[in-house]
């Protein structure tokens, strides 16, 4: 029994560590591949070098969502917490338009918006983020 509860709170506090590290992924800062380190951790976003001297960062749909959610696609048009929710729920707001907001950010690169496979899971994602908005 006592063994049962210890793999219970391990298996607990390593999901906690890793939605942590997930949230948290999104404002690493990111450092050219030339400048990187081999074996360094902040491969977990991938630079692109965009025809102008910025980076493009390539965020997951999970840190999209979550980006968006805190209020750092504002500046974009979309909306951040549950007026996000509203906007999704209403169809105003679409994992496209999403994408393309991280597009004009500069957070992931225009091809992005022809992956079917990445919107899914923006849209997934999206669906996460509203049920639990609603508590359900």
């Amino acid at each position: 029994m006592n063994y049962a509860r210890a793999l219970v709170k391990t298996a607990t506090v390593g999901f906690t560590a890793l939605l942590l590290d997930l949230s948290l992924a999104a404002f690493v800062p990111t450092v050219p591949a030339a400048h990187a380190q081999p074996g360094s951790m902040l491969g977990a976003t991938t630079n692109l070098k965009a025809a102008s001297s910025r980076v493009i960062t390539s965020v997951s749909p999970f840190q999209l969502v979550h980006l968006a959610h805190q209020g750092h696609l504002e500046s974009e048009g979309i909306p951040s917490a549950n007026s996000l929710i509203y906007g999704y729920i209403q169809g105003k707001i679409t994992p496209r338009a999403l994408a393309m907001a991280a597009v004009n950010d500069r957070r992931l690169p225009a091809s992005t918006l022809a992956d079917k496979t990445y919107l899914r899971d923006v849209k997934n994602h999206l669906d996460d983020l509203t049920r639990i908005g609603n508590g359900n």
